[in-house]
């Protein structure tokens, strides 16, 4: 009996993918369990796991296949009771020239080469993960440079904290004297028309062009959408931080003190806000408005390969300690590649804090189907008016960009109002 492998659902609005790598070739034997292959899309990286016991018979979409779209047809396994059955040792196929494993599938136009078999490779070739705990990779990253026989210690990671991507490993894998990676097609260039008198050939030595990843390509198009079809309207408020300030350095200071950051209190201060007016916790439905009984935040995130935006559910619930740890341990997930599509869908407001950056203020642009995003600005000592006298105080910008379809001014004003009251009194936060 074949059973059939899909693409299967990878989350709200997502559509298609990038099939990145075959992980067990056709003819090969498989578990339930096992990882068939990885998918990409402008989020994450996914694992495509065997749904049963069987024999891969036929791949459908190649390695390196863009835009797959969910629920295509991926491969067809044969039932192990079937090929138990009908394959024996006298009928069994002749085993193929050996290759390096899953460099089949991971680079197709590479030369077929004997190796030593499984069981006499060295460990570092089998093991799923460097046992070295100090380099830190992706997992794509980390299985391409298994495949290939190159020690992660040996590959400079450029992402943050000196992770290592894929195209570090492409970098790697680059033909001697070629700056360009192995596996990565470069578009051809092509020259403009011959009645364009302000570009000329000449010019392309003058940049380098960049292929957008999945995440920074469909991102753009959505942002694109939204811009052309959200009709935005822009809120803005100034928020006092002495006292914010003070409590974020006393509790930092104590024993129990676990590095609160001032997005915490922003979270904190976002959540309670938007269960007070509840009418700004909504999303856009096709002429109808959503108005949703928890709220759950999403915060943007910045990573090697774009903006993502991990999800906290029933933030209103969570102290601020409990938001502090939760959106660390996502940022160091999408950071790596290793959200889940349930952790980056589904939220009903945005969060975003360019402050850390020094940018006074942003005005942002709001994430389809949600109504409105928050943009958080630096917390900067500025001269403000207080008792009727100046004085020097730490103030923080913040800008709220509404889509007028699911609110009104009046409720984007009330949710800021009820914003700048809680985070200008953190003991209000703190309860």
């Amino acid at each position: 009996m074949s059973i059939e492998v899909r693409l299967p659902d990878l989350g709200e609005s997502i559509t298609h993918a990038r099939l990145s790598v075959w992980l067990k070739r056709e003819g090969e034997r498989v578990s339930r369990g096992d990882i068939l292959a990885e998918v990409e899309t402008d989020k994450t990286s996914v694992e495509i796991e065997s749904p049963a016991d069987g024999l891969l018979v036929s791949v459908r979409v190649a390695a390196g296949t863009e835009k797959v779209a969910v629920h295509e047809l991926l491969a067809l396994l044969e039932a192990v009771g079937d090929v138990d059955a009908s394959v024996g040792p006298a009928s069994a196929p002749a085993e193929p020239a050996p290759r390096a494993p899953r460099v089949a599938a991971m680079f197709p136009d590479a030369k077929a080469a004997p190796v030593a078999p499984a069981a006499a490779w060295p460990a570092e070739l089998i093991q799923p993960r460097s046992a070295d705990a100090s380099v830190t990779a992706s997992l794509l990253a980390t299985r391409m440079a298994q495949v290939a026989g190159i020690p992660l210690a040996s590959i400079r990671g450029t992402g943050p904290a000196g992770q290592i991507s894929r195209a570090d490993v492409d970098a790697v894998l680059a033909p001697a004297g070629s700056s360009v990676p192995a596996r990565r097609q470069v578009p051809a260039r092509v020259p403009p028309p011959a009645s364009s008198p302000l570009v000329q050939p000449a010019d392309e030595a003058r940049y380098d062009l960049v292929t957008l990843s999945p995440m920074r390509r469909v991102s753009a198009e959505r942002l694109t959408q939204s811009k052309q079809q959200v009709p935005h309207f822009y809120l803005r408020i100034e928020c006092a931080m002495d006292g914010v300030a003070g409590a974020r350095a006393q509790i930092n200071a104590g024993p129990n003190g676990d590095g609160l950051s001032f997005t915490a209190f922003t979270l904190r201060a976002a959540a309670l806000a938007l269960r007070k007016v509840p009418a700004a916790n909504a999303t856009w439905a096709d002429g109808a408005v959503r108005l949703y009984k928890t709220v759950d935040l999403a915060v943007a995130v910045n990573t090697p390969s774009g903006l993502i935006a991990p999800v906290v559910r029933s933030a209103e619930q969570k102290s601020v300690v409990a938001l502090n740890a939760e959106i660390r341990a996502l940022a160091e997930r999408a950071r790596a590649g290793k959200l889940k599509p349930d952790e980056y869908s589904g939220g009903t407001c945005t969060v975003s804090n360019l402050g850390m950056f020094g940018v006074t203020s942003l005005y942002p642009i709001i994430n389809p189907p949600q109504a409105c995003i928050l943009g958080v600005g630096a917390i900067e000592e500025r001269v403000v008016v207080r008792d009727h006298a100046p004085a020097v105080g730490l103030m923080m910008t913040c800008t709220l960009a509404a889509d007028h379809r699911a609110l009104d001014g009046a409720t984007g004003a009330a949710f800021l109002a009820a914003f700048r009251e809680l985070i200008e009194d953190p003991w209000l936060l703190l309860l």
